[in-house]
């Protein structure tokens, strides 16, 4: 079972809902990468009270389902409403469970207050970068001048990390223009938009072990896929399962967990390169029983032991 999922409907809006969401409601703002990907966006409604097009609402999937159609939660703060297994102007913000991930891996905590704690956790495209450095990162790229971190992103399609002055970015060329706009307040356009790496802020609560991030994330992922209409054979959850679980985690880093497999693999190779040198010694000693062959057998033992110090150091 993978990390991340959706929310129920009851978590959000029943009468045994998140405190989360009574503080925070159900409102969420739209990355520019989901919006790039499709992604519905509410010009008229700015979420966390900041006139910044940056802030712009959309709705996002939950896990339930009505008469085969998945509620979501709309751009209007406490209100639900269904669409169809193909809608992919929807968009996604993964949930996990916040024990499973601290006690994994350092947090970066932003803010706090009571028991919901704002954090940081993990990196993902997620805003455009200003027009200046757009220009200049398609210039480099270009010229072939560009870093590759040596990560990609696995989202419609795979997309490569690069890096310049210790930012990373993914360049994204939009297949269609979907006439909505982004948070510099301009429509798309079929151009190469450079989308930057950031840290993912996450809304959490340790009491209830949840954990939802802040903002939606990604859209323009059916819901349903040929192996069925419930949640458990969907393309979202196979999405957040095989590609979002790996795609999170920085270039370059691993988590505890993650060292401490490597750890165990390293000692199991080592223990095994052992076994096995003690085992060759062991026939070394019984290769000659004979005294008068001692010189013969000190010379076997002294190529034998050479040749498993060759092998074991490959």
């Amino acid at each position: 079972m993978g990390k991340y999922t959706l929310l129920e409907k009851e978590n959000i809006l029943g009468s045994n809902r998140s405190i989360i969401f009574k503080r925070y409601g159900t409102q969420a703002a739209v990355t520019d990468l989901a919006i790039l990907l499709g992604g519905y966006v509410s010009e008229d409604t700015i979420v966390y009270n900041r006139q910044s097009k940056k802030y712009m609402a959309g709705p996002w999937w939950t896990k339930t389902e009505e008469n085969e159609n998945k509620i979501y939660m709309t751009c209007k703060n406490g209100k639900s409403d269904i669409a169809p297994n193909s809608a992919t102007q929807i968009g996604i913000r993964p949930s996990t469970k916040y024990l499973e991930i601290f006690k994994d891996t350092l947090i970066d905590y932003k803010k706090e207050k009571n028991s919901i704690k704002e954090v940081k956790y993990g990196e993902y495209p997620q805003w455009i970068a200003d027009e200046e450095s757009s220009i200049r990162l398609e210039a480099l790229y270009n010229l072939d001048v560009l870093i590759k971190t040596g990560k990609t992103y696995n989202i419609d399609k795979e997309y490569i990390e690069y890096e310049h002055n210790g930012l990373n970015y993914i360049r994204f060329y939009p297949v269609k223009t979907f006439d909505k706009t982004l948070s510099n307040g301009k429509k798309i356009e079929q151009k190469p938009y450079w989308v930057k790496v950031l840290p993912v802020e996450w809304i959490t609560n340790s009491s209830e072990n949840i954990m939802i991030s802040k903002h939606i994330l990604i859209s323009g992922i059916e819901y349903a896929d040929e192996l069925g209409k419930n949640y458990e054979n969907s393309s979202i959850r196979k999405f957040l399962n095989e590609a979002f679980e790996k795609d999170i985690l920085p270039s370059g880093k691993r988590t505890i967990s993650q060292l401490k497999t490597k750890y165990v693999e390293e000692l199991a190779k080592t223990k095994q390169e052992l076994k096995n040198i003690k085992e060759a010694l062991n026939k070394i000693e019984n290769i000659y029983s004979n005294e008068e062959e001692l010189s013969e057998k000190e010379e076997k033992r002294k190529r034998l032991v050479l040749d498993i110090i060759k092998q074991t150091t490959k």
